[in-house]
């Protein structure tokens, strides 16, 4: 389990280590859909009581990332095209307006920012073996970059939220349905309107980028299930 969950860097209090230590694996791969979390196994791995670790993980369910099931205990959460639909449905209202107060607001050195975060994504492209986690990491830093200057703090943390479930999800599903080529031309066609600061295109553009991944993660899970 130690080698599943790895470790956080720096001083934290010992209910926000477990959390956290809990939500890079599970947004990293290392925790599967319908894993049966063991509250004592976690404990015991961690070197903590199960306090903190039944703490983070009434968190982690409240952000959706893990279930409770009967008799079984926590689980991480499954692949659902419903309910895939409505947090991608969600999301596309949020980046929606994201994307447009932060176009209003942003300078040349957030345009700097994001281009930086684009040229990123490409160069991990074009490398010989796909790197899908570098990959994420570098789709995350492009849209954490463009939404930044919105300087509304509520928006960002309840996008930051669904963006962790989307993470899931797409993660999960990141060898059902993917679609670099169409995903690269939606953000070209983003930032191209985010320099041209059209506050309404970059609105316009965020949401059917959301939307094109919802579209075909969901049709092909509705296709297999």
């Amino acid at each position: 389990m130690s080698d599943v969950l790895g470790k956080v860097d720096g001083p934290v209090s010992v209910p926000e280590h477990a959390y956290s230590v809990l939500k890079n694996a599970l947004l990293g791969g290392k925790l599967k859909p319908g894993d049966t979390l063991i509250q004592e196994d976690i404990a015991s791995s961690l070197g903590f009581s199960r306090v903190p670790v039944r703490e983070a993980l009434k968190r982690l369910e409240g952000e959706g990332l893990v279930v409770q099931r009967p008799r079984r205990g926590y689980v991480v959460a499954s692949l659902d095209a419903d309910e895939v639909e409505d947090v991608f449905d969600v999301r596309m209202l949020l980046e929606e307006r994201a994307g447009y107060l932060a176009t209003q607001k942003r300078t040349d050195s957030d345009v700097a920012a994001v281009q930086e975060a684009f040229k990123e994504m490409l160069k991990i492209q074009a490398r010989a073996k796909y790197d899908r986690e570098g990959w994420g990491v570098a789709n995350r830093s492009f849209h954490d970059r463009l939404f930044a200057p919105c300087n509304r703090p509520h928006l960002l943390r309840m996008l930051g939220q669904q963006r962790d479930l989307v993470t899931l999800y797409v993660r999960i599903g990141g060898n059902i349905a993917p679609d670099i080529e169409r995903t690269t031309e939606d953000h070209r066609r983003i930032l191209d309107a985010y320099e041209r600061q059209d506050a309404d295109e970059v609105a316009r553009l965020s949401r059917e980028h959301v939307e094109h991944t919802m579209t075909r993660l969901v049709s092909k899970l509705r296709e297999l299930g």
